[in-house]
């Protein structure tokens, strides 16, 4: 519990290598601690490690209590690397977890992008 408040004060302070030391231990320990994954994948992101976040996530989202929001972080990496398809996907799945309106309308928006003729990403 220690390592783990450490490495979120850490993370807070824009020490992102130290803090990953210290996640990678905890996670070592406890890989199907859905919050550590979760922690890890946040700093993996802020250090541009975005393919390591997203592979991080992908565990998070077998984990009951982290499902969804694994899922939402793991699309707003989609989103940044430029991958609309994946992203429009994670949106589904967590609609299924949790409906919501902001959901639905992002879903939306997602599909009418990629309906657009200057989405050059898809073939």
């Amino acid at each position: 519990v220690i390592a783990y408040f450490k490495a979120s004060f850490l993370t807070k302070d824009e020490k992102y290598e130290e803090a990953l030391v210290i996640l990678d231990s905890l996670v070592d320990k406890e890989p199907m601690n859905g919050d550590l994954l979760l922690s890890k994948a946040k700093v993996l992101s802020a250090l541009g490690m975005i393919e390591d976040a997203m592979t991080t996530l992908v565990v998070a989202q077998t984990i009951k209590g982290t499902e969804y929001s694994a899922r939402i972080m793991h699309c707003n990496l989609a989103i940044e690397v430029g991958d609309i398809d994946k992203a429009l996907s994670l949106l589904r799945e967590a609609y299924l977890i949790t409906e919501s309106y902001g959901l639905f309308r992002h879903i939306r928006e997602l599909e009418d992008y990629l309906r657009r003729e200057d989405y050059s990403g898809r073939e």
